[in-house]
């Protein structure tokens, strides 16, 4: 992560792209892999900024996801987090500060935000967060043995990578391009 308290998440860089892969056991999540289940999702933010939100500043997201801070206590050092999707609620949390925002698709946390402070006075709340983390909340890609990817077969996928192979010959000329997987030639 770049938000280094968080510690690390399994990735996978597969057609020119990175993909989530899983998460080691950790404060927000059991170890838990989506490639293991043949499911890769996009990695759309890794982020360390510190963002300040109120009523009126929100966090946008990707996917259509804005997170909205409802009630801010510097008091009580929490803040009551509304997640929407296209503008529709989807989940609600009470975050205290130094705690994670935590949004789980089947048990699978996408969205992933820090707080790291509540603020009120002269008349404004705030909230400041540090740590964004998101994944896409559906596969992007779902592999499978035997799947066929251009030239190539799936004949394995494992915590530890995929493994494909080629079952035709292939003759090289030179100055030529030979397509192997979409975005992958010789």
């Amino acid at each position: 992560f770049e938000f280094e308290p968080w510690g690390s998440y399994r990735a996978l860089a597969f057609f020119g792209k990175l993909y989530f892969a899983g998460y080691p056991k950790s404060s927000f999540t059991d170890e838990v892999s989506s490639l293991k289940e043949g499911n890769l999702r996009m990695v759309l933010i890794n982020d360390d900024r510190a963002q300040t939100l109120d009523y009126n500043r929100t966090l946008t997201l990707q996917q259509g996801y804005v997170l909205v801070p409802l009630t801010i206590s510097a008091k009580k050092g929490t803040v009551n987090f509304l997640l929407l999707k296209n503008g529709a609620p989807v989940y609600s949390s009470v975050v205290s500060i130094g705690d994670n925002f935590v949004y789980k698709v089947n048990d699978l946390p996408v969205i992933l935000v820090r707080l790291t402070n509540a603020m009120v006075g002269s008349g404004q709340s705030l909230a400041e967060v540090e740590g964004i983390f998101q994944i896409s909340d559906e596969p992007d890609l779902r592999i499978f043995d035997g799947i066929n990817l251009g030239e190539m077969k799936l004949t394995d996928y494992s915590d530890s990578g995929i493994e494909f192979q080629n079952n035709r010959s292939i003759t090289l000329k030179r100055d030529s391009t030979v397509p192997l997987i979409p975005n992958l030639d010789l």
